[in-house]
C-alpha cells in the first residue's frame, strides 16, 4: 500500500514562482521604451498565467442519454496578462502606453496595422538550480509555451494608495494569435533554450 516513502519518491513538483517571460523589446518597440527599460523587464514581471485550453461541445441526446461531442469551434482563450513592477520613472508604463497608442491612438483616433506592431512572447519554466550566473539551467525540450504575434490590448490602471509601501504594478494585456505548448521538461543547458521542436509551425 502507498505511503509518505512513495510520495517523496514520486519525484519533484514544479513551483509557480520558477518561471521566466520574455517580452522581446526590439527594432521599432524599443523607441517606446527607450535605452534603459529592455534589460529590466524580464526580471520586474511578477506574474503570469498560460490560458486554459478547452475543447467546445454539443449534445446528442438519446432517450434518456446525452453525449457531447466536439464541434467544429475552437474557441480557446487568445488573451495573456502579467503584472510588472513600474521602474521609478515610469518608463515601463510610459513605454506600454506608447506601444499600445501607436497601433490605437486614444487620443488622435487614428488607427495603423497591427502587424507592425507584434512580438512573439515565450514562457520559460526554470530550474530551481538558478545561481549569480549566467549558466542557470532551463528548461530545453520545447520553450513551454510560446505566444505568437502579441500586441498590448489593455494597459491597467495606477492604483496609489496612501496605507501602502509596497511598489507600483502594472497589468498588461495582450492578445496573441496562436499559442504553441510543449513542456517536456528535460533540463539542460541554457544554451539550449529556443531550439526549434516538432511542434513549431503546427
Amino acid at each position: 500500500m502507498p505511503n509518505i516513502v512513495t510520495v517523496y519518491n514520486s519525484g519533484l513538483d514544479a513551483l509557480a514562482n520558477l518561471f521566466e517571460v520574455n517580452i522581446p523589446i526590439d527594432g521599432v518597440i524599443k523607441d517606446f521604451f527607450g535605452e534603459s527599460i529592455p534589460s529590466e523587464l524580464i526580471f520586474r514581471i511578477q506574474d503570469f498565467a498560460v490560458p486554459s485550453s478547452s475543447i467546445d461541445t454539443y449534445s446528442i441526446e438519446w432517450g434518456t442519454w446525452s453525449i457531447d461531442r466536439p464541434n467544429g469551434k475552437v474557441n480557446t482563450t487568445r488573451e495573456i496578462t502579467f503584472n510588472i513592477r513600474i521602474d521609478k520613472a515610469y518608463a515601463i508604463y510610459q513605454g506600454f502606453m506608447n506601444w499600445k497608442n501607436a497601433i490605437s491612438n486614444e487620443y488622435t483616433g487614428v488607427i495603423s496595422d497591427v502587424k507592425d506592431y507584434v512580438v512573439d512572447i515565450p514562457v520559460y519554466p526554470v530550474s530551481s538550480t538558478i545561481g549569480n550566473s549566467e549558466d542557470y539551467i532551463l528548461s530545453t525540450v520545447g520553450q513551454g509555451a510560446k505566444f505568437e504575434k502579441c500586441w498590448p490590448k489593455e494597459v491597467g490602471e495606477i492604483s496609489y494608495d496612501q496605507s501602502s509601501g509596497e511598489p507600483l504594478a502594472l497589468s498588461v494585456t495582450f492578445s496573441f494569435l496562436r499559442v504553441l505548448k510543449d513542456f517536456n521538461t528535460e533540463l539542460g543547458s541554457s544554451e539550449d533554450v529556443g531550439a526549434s521542436t516538432a511542434a513549431d509551425g503546427q
